[in-house]
C-alpha cells in the first residue's frame, strides 16, 4: 500500500474510532485521535468540552500527522472529518508528501449512532457531547464529492466483516477503480 492519509467520517457514535482502533492494529497504519489528544491536553472537563480550545487540539494533531507523513508513515486521521473544507485541508497536507488521501466513511444509522453516544457517557473518561454540539456535527457533515476517494464501512457489522470490506475496497481504489459501496 502507497503513503496514504485516511480521513474518517460519520456521525459522532457511528462507530469511527472503534474501527479505527482495531484497523491500526492490524495494518501498518498509525492512528492519531483528536478526542484522546484532547484528554491528553487538558484535565477539567469544561476545558475538554470547550470548542474554543479546538485550534490547539488540531493545531497539535496536524502537527503529530505531518511528522508521521513526513517519516513515510500512513496515518489514520481520528476525528471528525465531515466538512468538506477540513478534507480539502487534508488533502494539501497529503499531497506535500505525495500521500494517497482516501476517506474511510463509516456508515450508520442516526438513531443508532445517538444511541452509543448515550452509552458512552456511561463510560469512565468518557465526555458526552453537548447535546447542541451534538446536533451542529450531524449539520455538518457533507457527503463526499466525486473527486473524493471514498471507502464505505457498515458501522453496524462487526469488525471482521468491516476489515473484509476495507480490503476490497482499498483494492479497488488501489487499481485506480472509486469505490461507491452501499
Amino acid at each position: 500500500m502507497r503513503q496514504t492519509l485516511f480521513l474518517l467520517l460519520g456521525y459522532p457514535g457511528s462507530g469511527k474510532s472503534t474501527f479505527s482502533k482495531q484497523l491500526s492494529t492490524v495494518r501498518d497504519i498509525i492512528r492519531v485521535n483528536s478526542d484522546e489528544l484532547r484528554r491528553y491536553m487538558y484535565d477539567d472537563i469544561e476545558a475538554i468540552r470547550n470548542t474554543k480550545n479546538n485550534p490547539a487540539v488540531f493545531g497539535a494533531l496536524d502537527y503529530v500527522t505531518e511528522q508521521l507523513l513526513s517519516a513515510g508513515k500512513s496515518v489514520l486521521y481520528d476525528a471528525n472529518n465531515n466538512r468538506r473544507r477540513d478534507r480539502i485541508a487534508s488533502q494539501k497536507l497529503a499531497a506535500k508528501y505525495d500521500a494517497d488521501i482516501i476517506i474511510i466513511w463509516v456508515k450508520t444509522p442516526l438513531e443508532t449512532a445517538k444511541q452509543r453516544e448515550g452509552e458512552r457517557a456511561l463510560e469512565k473518561n468518557y465526555v458526552r457531547i453537548p447535546a447542541e454540539r451534538y446536533k451542529q456535527l450531524i449539520e455538518r457533515l457533507q457527503e463526499p464529492e466525486a473527486s473524493e476517494r471514498v471507502i464505505v464501512i457498515d458501522g453496524l457489522l462487526p469488525f471482521a466483516e468491516q476489515l473484509q470490506s476495507f480490503d476490497a475496497q482499498l483494492a479497488n481504489i488501489t487499481l485506480g477503480g472509486r469505490t461507491s459501496q452501499q
